[in-house]
């Protein structure tokens, strides 16, 4: 009886490692009601119409999907600004103000100067949030479904629990990291037959988590993609073939800037042709970040990456206790003992 199951046990293992090859998976086939936050392109290209061509504009059958969502879709509203931004109702003007160019300057200059800004913004007065984010990534070619994970993360140390709400496949799968612990490895567990496999402890830069990701959990969350921006931003500084565009826009009822960045010049290590970053004004970090690449031969930009963060909680005090998979509330192994 113990080798029958240690034999379905090892079975169940082998299966989850096979079937998922990761944790924060990129789902293809997904279901007919995963979640979707649709982008509304029409009214952003009318609005960029003086620095984007008819072939930059995102088809909706590219940008959007036509899936029911159990999420409100975004709305979004969006208003041209000449020359540059300035705000008009901002709890922190300063930080905002970033954005504004200062004449003979490189387009990059101001959206770096805010990442920067922002991210020493984030990290000194928000100590921890919870969020849902939905997410797109293409992945050797192919454009993932959405998924849609409700996220707890702490600052200090750097710490991460989710919990899979869509696609309906992964509904109730839980992964936490946390900086300095689990010899620096995910804690994750499978929904259903996988269930079986218990606690899987993974390498979060290995090949089962990074298989069908572009970037790693211990790159998740808002300050950390306002680095990833300042640090994109200042590697292509000097690149003649960048512009930068400015508007501002409602996202989710929220009053935001969306910071265009186009590139003209396909050069090889190009990331992007195209790409948008929502700025929430009031409270300073970014809230969406998406990007397309080149126009296809039906003249279409495909979406390379987009995360829209929503539900965005700051300041709720976590414990290591929201990170442990002992954690009653949680439906780890551990936290049924």
């Amino acid at each position: 009886m113990k080798n029958q199951l240690l034999i379905a046990r090892t079975f169940v293992f082998c299966s989850f490692l096979v079937s998922t090859s990761g944790v924060l998976i990129s789902e293809d086939l997904g279901t007919p009601n995963a979640p979707s936050v649709e982008f509304n392109s029409s009214h952003l290209d009318s609005a960029f119409s003086s620095t984007s061509s008819p072939s930059a504009t995102p088809s909706t059958s590219s940008s959007a999907s036509s899936s029911a969502s159990m999420l409100e879709m975004l709305p979004m509203e969006v208003h041209n600004i000449p020359g540059s931004y300035r705000p008009a109702d901002s709890e922190d003007e300063e930080l905002i103000a970033h954005l504004v160019p200062l004449e003979g300057e490189a387009p990059l200059m101001a959206p770096i100067r805010w990442a920067k800004a922002g991210a020493r913004h984030i990290q000194a007065e928000i100590r921890d949030y919870s969020c849902r984010i939905v997410k797109r990534e293409r992945i050797n070619g192919v454009l993932g479904r959405e998924e849609t994970i409700f996220a707890k993360v702490r600052h200090e140390p750097f710490s991460v629990y989710m919990k899979f709400e869509a696609p309906r496949r992964f509904r109730g799968r839980e992964v936490i990291y946390v900086e300095g612990k689990n010899d620096g490895l995910l804690a994750v567990h499978g929904v259903g037959l996988e269930a079986l496999a218990g606690t899987l402890n993974i390498s979060p830069t290995g090949r089962q988590a990074m298989k069908n990701n572009l970037h790693p959990i211990t790159e998740f969350g808002i300050l950390n993609l306002a680095r990833r921006l300042a640090q994109t931003g200042e590697e292509n500084l000097h690149r003649a073939s960048y512009s930068v565009t400015y508007a501002e826009c409602k996202l989710n009822g929220q009053e935001c800037v969306c910071v265009e960045v186009l590139n003209s010049d396909p050069h090889e290590d190009a990331l992007f042709h195209k790409a948008h970053v929502f700025v929430d004004v009031k409270r300073n970090f970014p809230v969406k970040y998406v990007a397309w690449g080149w126009p296809n031969s039906a003249g279409e930009l495909p979406v390379l990456e987009e995360y829209t963060y929503v539900d965005i909680q700051t300041n709720q005090n976590f414990s290591d206790f929201d990170f442990c998979t002992t954690n009653p509330e949680y439906n780890y192994r551990e936290s049924r003992r």
